[in-house]
C-alpha cells in the first residue's frame, strides 16, 4: 500500500515502522532459519527496488540484521547489485570492510566509484584509518580538490590541516588559489589561511581576511569587526570608509549594526522608523537596542504595524498585536514613566476596534 501513488495514511505508516522493529528484533535475536531469513530479504527487497515507500532505510536495516554470516552478507551484495544506485553501492562497500573485512574488495569498488567529494574523502579516510598510510590520503585528497563533483571542503579542510602542521606555506597558498578558482568554500578556507598566518604573515593574513569579508552575504558586521582589529591603525583609517560603503550596499541589517557599534544612533532609528524606511525592522531587533534613547520613535514604529495588523488581521495574528502591545507598554511604563498615556493608548484601540471582540480579547490583559 505504502508503495502505491499515494502512500499510506498515518496509522499504517506507524504499523509498517512497528512491524519493521519487530522483524529487526527477532533477526537479531538469532534462531531464524537461513532459508526464512532469505526468503524476508527477498520480500523486503522487492519493496525497497520500488523506492516509493519511505521505508527504504528502515528495510534495508531489517536486511543488515537478517545477515549472521559471510555467505548471508554475499547473498545481500547480490541483491544490492540489482539496483546499483549511489546509495546501494556505499552499503555494499561498507559490508565489505566492516562486516567481510573484505579490504581489497572495498578498495576496487570505492576506486572505481570516484565521483563526488564525498567519495573522495572516504578514501581518504580508509587509508587513513584503516592503513595509516597518511602520504596515500595526501595524494586522494589532492586529487579530490581537482577532480571531484560537489562539495569538497572535507578535503580542503584536511589538506589545510596538515600542510599547516609542516609549516608549508607555498602548498597553503597553492591549495587557497585552487579554492578561489574553483569557488569551493573560499570564506571557511579563508578563515583557516587567516588563522595559519595572523601570528606569521601579516600582509598574508590580512589579504585572507579580505577574502573571508568578500565571499560573506550575511553576518558583515562581525567581518568588519575583525578587519578593524587586526588591520594596522594607520592602514584602516584609509580602508574603513571603502568597507562601511561596500556593506552598506551590500547588507543593510549589518550595515546598521555597524552603525550602532560606530555610535551612530540617529543613523539607525532613521532607516527603521518613518515611511521611507531604508531597512525593515521586522523582528523590532534594532527597534529594542534604541528603544531608551528614541522612545516616541520606536512606539510610533509598533504602533504603524499594530494598526496595520488590526485591520487585517485574525485571531492568530491579535495574539502577535497583544505582543507587540507588551513592548508598548514595557517604553512608556519602564522608559517613560508615563502610565496614563498606555492607558489612553489602549482605550483608543478598544473603542476604535470595538466590534473586533477577537481583538478585544486578545488584548484584555493589557
Amino acid at each position: 500500500m505504502a508503495n502505491e501513488y499515494g502512500g499510506c495514511d498515518y496509522d499504517d505508516e506507524d504499523s509498517a515502522y512497528e512491524v519493521l522493529s519487530d522483524i529487526e528484533k527477532m533477526a537479531q535475536n538469532g534462531g531464524i532459519s537461513w532459508a526464512s531469513r532469505k526468503q524476508l530479504i527477498d520480500e523486503m527487497m522487492t519493496q525497497v527496488y520500488y523506492d516509493n515507500s519511505g521505508f527504504t532505510d528502515g528495510l534495508l536495516d531489517a536486511c543488515r540484521a537478517m545477515c549472521y554470516k559471510e555467505n548471508d552478507w554475499l547473498y545481500l551484495i547480490e541483491k544490492l547489485h540489482t539496483r546499483n544506485s549511489p546509495w546501494n553501492k556505499e552499503i555494499i562497500m561498507d559490508i565489505y570492510l566492516n562486516k567481510l573485512n573484505d579490504k581489497q574488495s572495498y578498495l576496487d569498488m570505492r576506486l572505481a566509484n570516484l565521483s563526488t567529494g564525498h567519495d573522495y574523502f572516504k578514501l581518504v579516510k580508509y587509508y587513513l584509518d584503516e592503513e595509516n598510510d597518511l602520504n596515500t590520503s595526501i595524494k586522494h585528497a589532492e586529487s579530490g580538490i581537482l577532480n571531484a563533483s560537489g562539495n569538497i571542503s572535507n578535503l580542503f579542510n584536511f589538506l589545510i590541516e596538515h600542510y599547516a602542521a609542516v609549516s608549508s606555506d607555498a602548498d597553503l597558498d597553492r591549495l587557497f588559489a585552487i579554492a578561489e578558482d574553483k569557488k569551493s568554500d573560499v570564506y571557511g578556507i579563508a578563515k583557516l589561511i587567516f588563522d595559519y598566518y595572523k601570528n606569521k604573515n601579516y600582509e598574508k593574513a590580512k589579504a585572507a581576511l579580505y577574502k573571508s569579508y568578500k565571499h560573506t552575504y550575511r553576518s558583515l558586521h562581525t567581518e568588519y569587526c575583525k578587519l578593524a582589529e587586526f588591520i594596522k591603525p594607520e592602514e584602516w583609517e584609509i580602508e574603513e570608509p571603502k568597507v562601511f560603503t561596500e556593506i552598506k550596499n551590500k547588507n543593510m541589517e549589518s550595515y546598521l549594526d555597524i552603525c550602532l557599534i560606530k555610535g551612530l544612533k540617529e543613523t539607525v532609528i532613521a532607516a527603521i522608523t518613518g515611511t521611507n524606511r531604508a531597512y525593515r525592522d521586522t523582528d523590532y531587533k534594532f527597534a529594542q537596542k534604541l528603544k531608551s534613547d528614541y522612545p516616541m520613535e520606536v512606539i510610533g514604529l509598533y504602533m504603524s504595524n499594530i494598526e496595520v495588523g488590526i485591520q487585517n488581521g485574525d485571531r492568530k495574528v491579535y495574539k502577535e498585536i497583544a505582543r507587540l502591545l507588551k513592548s508598548v507598554k514595557d517604553i512608556y511604563v519602564n522608559i517613560m514613566h508615563d502610565n496614563l498615556a498606555f492607558g489612553n493608548v489602549m482605550n483608543n484601540l478598544r473603542l476604535k476596534y470595538k466590534k473586533r471582540p477577537a481583538f478585544i480579547d486578545e488584548v484584555k490583559h493589557l
